[in-house]
């Protein structure tokens, strides 16, 4: 089978072995060694862009890209794809040959500009959930495939290239693990967006809805766009589910996904949360802070620090007389704060006293039968596990309830309860 690329063709598809289109005539052998072999782009969903193929090269299966928008600047930055994706040396992104790029032409028709790229055999990472049931992730594996991204992106960032359209769909899995990331159509996404500002210009840029950021939904994309992206991705990974079925918290506008991304720690999902900040500048400012943030969660170091900044606001009364009511509903108030302290200093006395006490001390996970501690939501052997944490971690304890071999309420490395008795304390006199 071959296929012709000519755009006014009415019959591409050529069967036997025909140097030149049975439908127009035209070669079909293209740049004197590459057999188009078949149609990878949507026909039911034409680009406004361009269209990929198959072909074959020596009998080795590569990707071929062929540019329709004819204007000058979709043509240079089409080039500019090209000559980043030769200089890009990485197993993560495909290579393009030095005789990668070519223009045909055809008879009564415009130059057709191409270009051919390593074909990434495997299956991408939509398909490849699908086919699991949606079953999400696990945490190791969501280090590890972040890990692996962010060394692709770092890659790509250092040349000042973005991709622009990070998602399930453009990570593919291949066939011994490893991650690599495809459609670097960037550049087209900059053209389009470039040819809206010319006057009489209608082009719409791509936007895959879930995981495109704000600002590049405007026009104005960042590199810290593509982290957005990577925290939506890893939403989906996480939880199976496509992040635009989760709902927004309407004071913070972060995205509502965590009770559905269980058994995942506070620590990675607080980091998928700062990936997906709504304003780039709240965001990682480059791969290399991402990469520390993911050696942290590995070793079980807290991302951010727990002090957090309180602004006392005084509301000012002025002198009139209150009304009555008011007046009962205020002694009511004060009568209710003073017997819930009362109430709460009773209960918490023996806890409280304990941690005047620890304060002087420091914990450790040490169980010479078990190399691993639970930490729950809660004080208790049926609370729901959130994390685990190695032997030899340190703790930072808030709370001790039932003595030093009851349970600890810790806030490092991450936040939870732990059980007492799978611990070492040490004291300073």
């Amino acid at each position: 089978m071959s296929y012709c690329i000519n755009p006014n063709c009415l019959k591409p598809q050529n069967t036997g072995e025909s140097k030149f289109c049975l439908g127009c005539g035209s070669e079909l052998l293209l740049h004197k060694c590459y057999q188009v072999t078949r149609l990878l782009s949507n026909p039911n969903k034409p680009s406004g862009f361009g269209t990929i193929y198959e072909v074959n090269h020596n009998g080795l299966l590569k990707i071929l890209k062929v540019l329709h928008n004819q204007h000058p600047k979709a043509i240079e930055l089409f080039q500019q794809e090209a000559q980043v994706l030769q200089r890009l040396n990485h197993s993560g992104i495909p290579k393009v040959e030095k005789d990668g790029y070519f223009v045909c032409t055809f008879q009564d028709n415009f130059p057709i500009h191409c270009l051919v790229m390593e074909k990434i055999e495997g299956i991408n990472l939509e398909e490849w959930l699908e086919e699991r049931n949606n079953e999400p992730i696990a945490e190791s594996v969501a280090i590890s495939w972040l890990k692996q991204l962010v060394e692709i992106l770092h890659v790509v960032h250092q040349q000042q290239y973005f991709h622009r359209d990070i998602k399930p769909a453009n990570i593919m899995l291949r066939a011994d693990g490893q991650l690599a990331l495809i459609d670097f159509g960037t550049a087209r996404e900059v053209t389009q967006t470039f040819l809206q500002k010319i006057a009489g210009q209608q082009i719409t840029g791509i936007v895959s809805v879930g995981y495109t950021p704000l600002e590049q939904s405007n026009g104005k994309a960042v590199p810290q766009s593509d982290f957005f992206a990577l925290g939506r991705t890893f939403v989906y990974l996480l939880t199976g589910k496509h992040p635009s079925v989760f709902p927004y918290d309407s004071y913070t506008g972060e995205l509502i996904w965590r009770d559905n991304a269980i058994p995942v720690s506070y620590t990675l999902a607080d980091f998928v949360d700062y990936l997906m900040k709504s304003f780039p500048g709240k965001r990682p400012q480059s791969t290399q802070e991402i990469l520390e943030c993911l050696d942290k969660i590995e070793n079980n170091i807290p991302l951010f620090s727990s002090k957090t900044q309180i602004t006392e606001t005084t509301t000012v009364i002025s002198p009139r007389k209150l009304p009555d009511q008011y007046k009962i509903l205020l002694a009511g108030g004060v009568i209710l704060i003073l017997g819930t302290t009362g109430l709460y200093y009773a209960f918490h006395q023996q806890s409280q006293t304990a941690n005047i006490l620890s304060s002087r001390c420091t914990y450790v996970v040490a169980d010479p039968d078990d190399p691993s501690l639970n930490v729950r939501v809660g004080p208790g052997t049926n609370e729901q596990i959130i994390h685990q944490l190695k032997n030899g971690t340190s703790l930072s304890v808030v709370t001790v309830v039932n003595g030093d071999k009851g349970w600890l309420e810790i806030d490092s490395p991450v936040k939870g309860w732990v059980a007492g008795n799978r611990t070492k304390k040490t004291c300073n006199p």
